[in-house]
């Protein structure tokens, strides 16, 4: 393998590493900004209509679904480049990528943000179909 190419392989795959996990990120901050929107709106009106109510709760689950399927776009991508970066490591001799994961989970033993990102959005996907039938049978 010419070594200076697989360098320059290896630095655009880290940047576009970088670029999905940021998008990932931003994905996230849009859904909760978006739910944290909708329920300002429907909790902070006294009597909201049923026509808003039902507006607002359809729009917020879609864009919880949407924030689900954004995810696991990024990570699909994101390990895509992330283990031809690995591969490009064992090559050269390098290994920021290849114990990247196995370091992460032994040293802080939190739960994978697969899990943070999607049950976020999954319990906002549940929670505004609930609460559109208590607000419209009561």
């Amino acid at each position: 393998m010419n070594l200076e190419a697989a360098l320059k392989e290896y630095e655009v795959g880290n940047a576009i590493c970088t670029h999905y996990e940021s998008l990932r990120r931003d994905g996230l901050v849009f859904s909760v900004t978006v739910q944290g929107v909708v329920a300002s709106v429907l909790f902070g009106v006294s009597e909201p209509s049923n026509i808003l109510t039902i507006s607002l709760c359809v729009f917020a689950v879609f864009v919880a679904l949407l924030s689900i399927n954004n995810d696991i776009r990024m990570v699909d991508y994101y390990f895509a480049y992330s283990s031809r970066l690995a591969e490009i490591e064992q090559e050269l001799g390098m290994r920021l990528y290849s114990v990247k994961k196995p370091a992460v989970m032994k040293s802080t033993r939190a739960l994978p943000n697969v899990i943070f990102f999607r049950g976020l959005a999954l319990l906002a996907a549940l929670f505004w179909p609930v609460y559109l039938v208590y607000a419209l049978v009561t």
